[in-house]
């Protein structure tokens, strides 16, 4: 009798850390386009972009995402980046700047990181609950401190 009970609870807890680490290994639904959402962010007091448009695809372990964005005072900025997810680098060289980024997963979050020789940033992308809403919380570190800003990105249709 004791050992059928201790089966049954051998086997229950199996099953609740099966459910649990398929669930926590399991990588959000990133793909698509996502529109930033300035009144839902926080730019630490700095002025947010007029526009920013995000494509993501993740095709694992390839990761590209393709951005437009017009900054506060009307610069037009648009490119690619093609990543892998498991965290390799991808560097190039602009002009006398060596700049690296990468991406990996740490759970449900992706990771991206960019790094150039003094300035770095890293964005921890969360996937909202609803799948509506991305946040990505990014880091800015330069010589002088560093900054933190909330993007709020809404899924488009």
């Amino acid at each position: 009798m004791k050992t059928a009970k201790l089966v049954k609870l051998a086997v229950g807890i199996v099953c609740v850390w099966l459910a649990t680490t398929s669930v926590a290994d399991k990588k959000p639904d990133l793909n698509g386009t996502w529109k930033l959402n300035a009144e839902k962010s926080d730019f630490s007091g700095g002025p947010p972009p007029k526009n920013f448009v995000v494509h993501v695809n993740i095709q694992e372990p390839k990761l590209r995402m393709d951005v437009s964005e017009t900054t506060w005072d009307d610069q037009k900025q648009e490119y690619s980046m093609e990543l892998t997810t498991d965290g390799t680098p991808v560097t190039h060289q602009d002009g006398q700047k060596q700049i690296s980024d990468s991406a990996r997963w740490d759970g449900p979050v992706l990771i991206v990181e960019h790094k150039e020789t003094e300035f770095s940033l890293t964005r921890r992308i969360t996937l909202a609950p609803d799948g509506k809403f991305v946040i990505s919380k990014a880091v800015f570190k330069l010589p002088d401190g560093e900054s933190a800003i909330t993007e709020v990105f809404e899924r488009q249709p």
